[in-house]
């Protein structure tokens, strides 16, 4: 599987190359599939031809704390290195098509009627928990967000962060996709510098 993994990264990096292209980020960031460990090998081995600036995902379904040594193990924020792993991508919720971006409102037909408002992959508790501790151990948050609950509730997170408010602006923790904000919502991006 490793080896699989590393022979693909190395196509990559060649292609990359090819197209003169010098800094990625994956986000993918499966490390329980070895993905950051390919990253760290190519390093290791001196075969970085880019920088890259990586994430994690956060797996909704494992131990907390599991999760917070695994991240903590991989983090590497150095400048100088061409592999940093700095960043946490969460999902907050799925996508509008499937029925599973959460919204505010109920969906006009829900594609699960289970699922009226789409679904959350993290109670709002569990979130404030891992963004309070990914934050204190250094890394900045990506978060998947489709629907306008997931939107508030990333920034509800963000605001949770028991540290200082300059610290957690300068972290530029970032929400992705953001397809529907509550024009409501949209100040406060500004305010906690998401």
């Amino acid at each position: 599987h490793a080896a699989t993994i590393d022979a693909g990264l190395q196509v990559a990096l060649a292609e990359l190359a090819r197209n003169g292209i010098t800094t990625v980020s994956d986000a993918g960031g499966y490390w329980q599939q070895g993905h950051d460990e390919a990253w760290i090998r190519a390093r290791d081995a001196d075969q970085l031809t880019v920088r890259a600036v990586n994430t994690l995902y956060l797996y909704p379904d494992l131990d907390i704390d599991e999760q917070l040594t695994a991240f903590e193990e991989r983090f590497t924020d150095d400048p100088a290195s061409l592999l940093q792993i700095d960043t946490a991508k969460i999902y907050l919720d799925g996508i509008l098509d499937l029925g599973t971006a959460w919204l505010s409102e109920p969906y006009d037909v829900a594609v699960d009627p289970d699922l009226p408002v789409g679904f959350q992959y993290f109670t709002p508790e569990q979130l404030e928990t891992y963004v309070t501790e990914l934050h204190a151990l250094g890394f900045r948050m990506s978060f998947h967000v489709i629907g306008d609950a997931a939107v508030a509730g990333a920034l509800d997170a963000v605001a949770s962060i028991d540290a200082d408010p300059e610290a957690v602006r300068d972290r530029s923790h970032r929400t992705t996709h953001t397809y529907l904000v509550d024009p409501a919502e949209a100040p406060r991006f500004d305010e906690l510098g998401v």
